[in-house]
C-alpha cells in the first residue's frame, strides 16, 4: 500500500475504538436514531479528537459495527458486566458523557 492509499482503520487500530462505541451506543439509546446518534456525537465533539476529520472518521468506523448488533447486545455492550475487560479499563470505560 503506498502512502497516497486510504488505510482502512478497522485494520489499524479497530480494537481501540472502545471508548467511541460506548459514547455512540448510550447516544443512540437516548435518542433512539443511528442518525441522530452521529450528528450528536459530531456535533458536540463527544469523541474529543484534535481535529474533526477523525472524529468522522472514527464514527465511520464504528458506526457499521454497532448497527450489525442487535438492542440486547447494544444493552450488554453498555453493561458493567459486558465493558468489563480489566483493571486497567476502569477509568476508560466507565465515562460515558451525560447527553
Amino acid at each position: 500500500m503506498g502512502l497516497d492509499a486510504p488505510y482502512i482503520m478497522s485494520i489499524s487500530s479497530g480494537a481501540l475504538c472502545l471508548h467511541e462505541s460506548l459514547i455512540l451506543t448510550h447516544t443512540y439509546f437516548e435518542l433512539r436514531d443511528w442518525k441522530s446518534a452521529r450528528g450528536h456525537v459530531l456535533d458536540r465533539n463527544l469523541f474529543q479528537p484534535r481535529i474533526a476529520s477523525s472524529a468522522k472518521r472514527t464514527v465511520g468506523e464504528v458506526l457499521p459495527r454497532l448497527q450489525t448488533l442487535s438492542k440486547d447486545e447494544l444493552s450488554y455492550l453498555l453493561s458493567p458486566i459486558g465493558r468489563r475487560t480489566g483493571p486497567e479499563q476502569d477509568v476508560l470505560v466507565n465515562y460515558v458523557p451525560k447527553l
